[in-house]
């Protein structure tokens, strides 16, 4: 059976390997398909090569952005690129303490295994945002493997019963 694309229809789709991971590619749109969770990881790989920061940052946004509750300011949080610590802002839906306080759980869960605390803080950037990034310290510091276990940690974690955010005030 000759493979199909699933956006567009083309018969054009060859199957190659796309950073270790065996997916088809359409050679009519260039979309991909296979295992989703193979889909994601290469979309994260090549969003954050066109961007200049570390894949798993782009992981961390998207995890972040599936609770929901934050959407994060892609442009704000990526305009340093490899050159700073990573800085993620975002914004926060209602209700926003319980969504801060769900995020502030992960982090401190997941500090036990991150080269470096990271905080939430608050900051105005032409309006009011949050930030999250690492509370830098003397040693040196591992971006990379950071950001993949909070990007981990808050996917285990949105699956938990403690993480669920009920409406707000007026039912939402």
């Amino acid at each position: 059976m000759v493979p199909v694309c699933d956006e567009c229809g083309s018969h054009d789709v060859r199957r190659e390997h796309h950073y270790g991971l065996l997916l088809e590619e359409c050679g009519l749109c260039g979309a991909l398909q296979g295992d989703p969770a193979a889909v994601a990881r290469v979309a994260e790989i090549r969003e954050a090569e066109q961007l200049g920061v570390a894949p798993e940052l782009i992981g961390l946004f998207a995890a972040l952005e599936a609770t929901g509750g934050f959407v994060v300011d892609r442009t704000l949080s990526t305009a340093a690129g490899h050159s700073a610590p990573p800085a993620v802002y975002f914004n926060v839906g209602r209700p926003p303490l319980e969504w801060l306080d769900r995020l502030a759980r992960t982090l401190l869960l997941a500090g036990r295994r991150t080269s470096s605390l990271w905080g939430i803080e608050v900051v105005h950037q032409g309006r009011l945002r949050f930030v999250l990034r690492p509370r830098l310290a003397g040693t040196p510091i591992t971006w990379s493997a950071d950001l993949a276990l909070l990007r981990d940690a808050l996917r285990r974690d949105t699956q938990l019963d403690w993480w669920q955010v009920g409406p707000g005030p007026g039912g939402g």
